[in-house]
């Protein structure tokens, strides 16, 4: 919902720049017809690889009573 209203309305309502490259889809390129950067692209898979394996040590730090 957040990187919608940032992509998609935060132009609408002229929010600032930053606030709407928070949103993942503005950093990857306007197909088809756009250039292809790879930089921007690793740099999310780099991300998205970080907080998997940040969910799953924190998955398995849970102390969860089994009955």
């Amino acid at each position: 919902m957040a990187t919608f209203l940032a992509s998609e309305i935060g132009p609408l309502l002229d929010l600032p720049r930053w606030v709407r490259d928070l949103s993942p889809f503005t950093h990857v390129p306007q197909l088809p017809g756009g250039e292809v950067t790879v930089g921007p692209l690793l740099a999310l898979l780099a991300l998205a690889v970080g907080l998997i394996i940040a969910g799953l040590w924190a998955l398995r730090r849970r102390d969860l009573a089994v009955s």
